[in-house]
C-alpha cells in the first residue's frame, strides 16, 4: 500500500498556489462542474475542513478508499489537498461525499441520500450535494452534481426551526445508484424503496416581513408530478403546513427551483381531520387541509356551526377573522383558543372536556356558554361586553364578575372540585349585582357570593 495525496482545484489552473506536504507521491486533478452549486448566491465554491471522498480505482472496484482534506488553499480558494490510502490501480472514480457504506458494482455507485439535510444561511447544508468524477484522457476526475435544488422562500415574523419537505409520490432520500459509464452527464437511479420527505434541521431562522428567507433542499433531479408539501415548525413547536405547489415541479439536475415568496402569516395548519373535513364541505381547503384559496376568503366567514363533529382540535379557526358565531358544543376538545377572533359575540363551546378556554381578544364577546368542561380557570377580564355566562358544572373555585357590568344572566353552580359535586364556588361581584340577585337560585348550586370592596 502506498499513499496517495490528491490536489482537488477548480478548472485544474495549476498556478495557484498550495501548501505543499513533503510526502507528496502522487496528484489526481479535479475539475468541479461549471456551475457547480456547492455553494449558493455568489459564494465561491470551496472545499471544507473534514470534507472527504469516496476514490477507487477500475481495475480494484471491490477497494474503496476514503480520502481527507488536510490543507485548504487561501481564503476563498477553490483548490484542496486530499489523501488517502491508494487500494488499486487504473482509471480512478470518485464519490462526494464519503459515507460508510458506499459499495461500487457492476460500475454502478451504491449509496445514501440522507432523509435529513442541516441548514445553511443563503446556501444548502454542507455535504449535502452528490457529486461522481471519473477521469478523461488528461487523467482529470472530472466531479458531476447529482441532484437538483429547490429554494423555498418564506416571509414572516415567526422563528423557523425546522422544515419537512414531502413529495407526493416522487422518492427524495434512501438508497440510490448512479452509472459510471455515462459520457455526459451522471443520472441518479432509484436503488432500494427510499422515502418521499426531507427534513431540513437545525434552522433556528428568524424570518423577515419583507424580504424573503430562503432554504435549500438537495433533492433528485427529476418531475414531481403533484407538487410538493413543506410542514414548518417554529420555535414553539407548532406547525404550519402548506401546499406551497400542486403543480407539476420540474427539477433539473445542477439547477436551482426557486419557488415564489409566501408569506407564514398566511400559512394555517388544520390537524384535526374532522375539521378539515367540515372545511372542504365549505369549500375553503383542499382535501388535505391545506389552503387551497386567498385567505380573504375566510373573512368572508361570519358563523361556523360545528356541533357534534367529533372534534378534537379547532386549531386554524384563528384564520377565520371575521367570524361573529362559533357553535362547537358536543365534542371532544380539551383546548380552545379564539383570542385571534377579535369580531367574535357568540361562543357556545359546553359539553366538550375542556381544561384551557382563552377568549382574551374577545373584547365583542357578549354571549359565552362553557357549561359542562374541566376548566379549572375562567379569565373573563376582558370580556367587559358579556351579557350572558354560563360556566356552571367545570372544576371552578373561584369567578370575578366584577368588571362586567353588561351581565344580565348567570349560571356558575354545579361545580365539582376534587370529585365532589355542587363544590362552593367563591363568587367575586359587585354590591350592586349581588343586589340584582347573581349567583343565586336554579343554576348557581354550590355558589357563595363575595362582594368585593
Amino acid at each position: 500500500m502506498w499513499l496517495l495525496i490528491a490536489v482537488i482545484f477548480v478548472g485544474c489552473t495549476t498556478n495557484e498556489p498550495l501548501t505543499q506536504p513533503t510526502a507528496l507521491q502522487d496528484r489526481i486533478c479535479a475539475r468541479l462542474e461549471s456551475p457547480t452549486r456547492t455553494m449558493l448566491d455568489g459564494t465561491a465554491i470551496t472545499w471544507s475542513q473534514g470534507d472527504k471522498i469516496a476514490l477507487l480505482h477500475a481495475g480494484t472496484p471491490n477497494k474503496i478508499a476514503e480520502y481527507t482534506l488536510i490543507a485548504e488553499g487561501d481564503k476563498g480558494s477553490t483548490n484542496g489537498i486530499f489523501t488517502g490510502e491508494a487500494l488499486g490501480e487504473g482509471a480512478p472514480y470518485a464519490l462526494y461525499p464519503y459515507a460508510a457504506g458506499v459499495t461500487f458494482i457492476e460500475n454502478k455507485f451504491h449509496f445514501t441520500l440522507p432523509a435529513t439535510q442541516t441548514y445553511a444561511p443563503k446556501s444548502f447544508g454542507q455535504r449535502a450535494n452528490p457529486m461522481v468524477a471519473k477521469s478523461n484522457a488528461d487523467n482529470v476526475l472530472e466531479f458531476k452534481n447529482l441532484c437538483g435544488v429547490i429554494k423555498l422562500q418564506l416571509l414572516g415574523t415567526q422563528t423557523v426551526s425546522k422544515i419537512t419537505l414531502t413529495a407526493v409520490n416522487e422518492q427524495v432520500a434512501g438508497d440510490m445508484m448512479v452509472d459510471m459509464s455515462y459520457t455526459t452527464h451522471p443520472a441518479l437511479l432509484l436503488d432500494k424503496a427510499g422515502t418521499k420527505s426531507l427534513t431540513l434541521e437545525g434552522i433556528n431562522a428568524r424570518l423577515d416581513a419583507t424580504a424573503p428567507t430562503s432554504f435549500y433542499f438537495v433533492v433528485p433531479a427529476q418531475r414531481y408530478a403533484a407538487g410538493l408539501k413543506f410542514t414548518l415548525r417554529n420555535d414553539k413547536g407548532e406547525e404550519i403546513i402548506t401546499k406551497i405547489t400542486t403543480k407539476e415541479l420540474l427539477v433539473n439536475r445542477s439547477t436551482v427551483s426557486a419557488l415564489p415568496p409566501i408569506s407564514t402569516e398566511q400559512l394555517v395548519a388544520f390537524p384535526d381531520p374532522a375539521f378539515r373535513a367540515e372545511l372542504v364541505a365549505l369549500g375553503l381547503t383542499e382535501k388535505d387541509g391545506d389552503i387551497a384559496i386567498s385567505p380573504e376568503k375566510f373573512n368572508e366567514i361570519v358563523m361556523l356551526d360545528l356541533r357534534n363533529k367529533g372534534l378534537h382540535s379547532l386549531k386554524g379557526v384563528e384564520l377565520f377573522k371575521s367570524l361573529k358565531q362559533l357553535k362547537c358544543s358536543g365534542n371532544n376538545l380539551s383546548t380552545l383558543d379564539v383570542s385571534g377572533c377579535t369580531k367574535l359575540q357568540e361562543l357556545k363551546c359546553l359539553n366538550n372536556k375542556l381544561t384551557n378556554l382563552s377568549i382574551g381578544g374577545c373584547s365583542n364577546l357578549t354571549v359565552l356558554n362553557c357549561s359542562k368542561n374541566n376548566l379549572f380557570i375562567l379569565d373573563i377580564s376582558t370580556n367587559l361586553a358579556l351579557t350572558t355566562l354560563f360556566c356552571d358544572n367545570n372544576r371552578l373555585m373561584t369567578l370575578n364578575i366584577c368588571g362586567l357590568q353588561n351581565l344580565s344572566l348567570l349560571e356558575c353552580g354545579g361545580q365539582c372540585v376534587n370529585d365532589a359535586p355542587n363544590s362552593t364556588l367563591i363568587l367575586l361581584l359587585t354590591a350592586d349585582q349581588q343586589s340584582r340577585g347573581f349567583g343565586t337560585g336554579t343554576g348557581n348550586e354550590g355558589v357563595v357570593p363575595s362582594v368585593k370592596p
